[in-house]
């Protein structure tokens, strides 16, 4: 009899488990997805800025159109350092090292922050942020400098 209740206790452990890790996942998966808006919003900007900078605008209005684009730069970092605070509490959970509370509390200590890699300098040195970001914004500035200069 003890043996069936061992079997039934792992049996529910081993569900609480799952949906706590489903649980942490779909966060993970909302923020990777408004990251990609985040981009796509950054690009539909520079587009607008490339296109008004052909035209009579001036030159301060353009440099208002780089706003949106820092705005959107450090929300995807902030996005990018709560998903790598989920990842680290879903890696602990798989690991065993974190117990079943079916809390998504990401206020983690200092040193679990490390571990996560979460701190908004950890998060700007990310390839899906600087690969991104970098050449927008350079062509940004290079628009601007162009049209300061009055060359188009």
């Amino acid at each position: 009899m003890q043996s069936n209740k061992n079997k039934t206790d792992e049996n529910v452990d081993i569900e609480n488990k799952r949906v706590y890790l489903q649980l942490l996942q779909e966060p993970i998966s909302r923020m990777s997805s408004t990251s990609a808006i985040f981009k796509g919003f950054s690009s539909a900007i520079l587009a607008g800025l490339a296109s008004a900078s052909f035209t009579e605008i001036s030159v301060w209005a353009l440099l208002l159109g780089l706003l949106p684009i820092l705005s959107f730069l450090c929300l995807d970092v902030y996005y990018l350092s709560l998903e790598r605070k989920m990842k680290y509490l879903y890696r602990m959970v798989v690991e065993n090292k974190k117990e079943i509370d079916f809390s998504i509390n990401t206020r983690l200590d200092k040193k679990e922050i490390e571990l996560a890699k979460s701190t908004p300098l950890n998060c700007l040195k990310s390839p899906s942020i600087y690969l991104f970001y970098v050449p927008v914004l350079a062509c940004a500035l290079i628009l601007l400098i162009l049209k300061f200069k009055d060359i188009i």
